[in-house]
């Protein structure tokens, strides 16, 4: 009975962490996040720094860091 319930238990661990990468993959392949939040007459210096504020300057492994930290605290 032991047994079925760690396997349960690692099953779910896996299948959460499964599921955020999609997530995150897919929301990554949709586009540039800045695009929902900012209108065509924005300024090259107002769009980095916008980038900045969301972290995509960072690396992408780095992102999802962020995005799992956030998700956990969620």
């Amino acid at each position: 009975m032991l047994r079925f319930a760690i396997r349960r238990l690692v099953y779910t661990v896996v299948a959460i962490i499964v599921t955020t990468v999609v997530v995150f993959t897919l929301s990554r392949l949709a586009g540039d996040p800045r695009l929902l939040y900012l209108t065509a007459h924005v300024t090259q210096e107002q769009w980095d720094a916008w980038g900045k504020r969301m972290g995509l300057d960072k690396p992408l492994i780095v992102q999802f860091g962020i995005y799992l930290g956030q998700v956990l605290r969620a």
